[in-house]
């Protein structure tokens, strides 16, 4: 029962999103708060923040592509 429960931690510390950040990943978001996925999402001039493992930063899209 033990056991289990620590791989399902262990499993759960893997999906989480601040252990993603950690690895060096961002979360970039639009001005409406919606995750971006794909470059379609944006425009260039879009105003997007950038979510850190610590902290965050606001961008303007200068660029796009694909």
């Amino acid at each position: 029962q033990e056991m289990k429960l620590a791989q399902f931690q262990t499993q759960l510390a893997h999906l989480n999103p601040k252990s993603v950040l950690q690895r060096g990943y961002s979360i970039t978001s639009n001005a409406e708060g919606k995750i971006l996925r794909d470059s379609s999402q944006i425009d260039i001039n879009d105003s997007v923040q950038i979510t850190l493992a610590e902290g965050w930063a606001k961008a303007k899209v200068s660029d796009i592509g694909q």
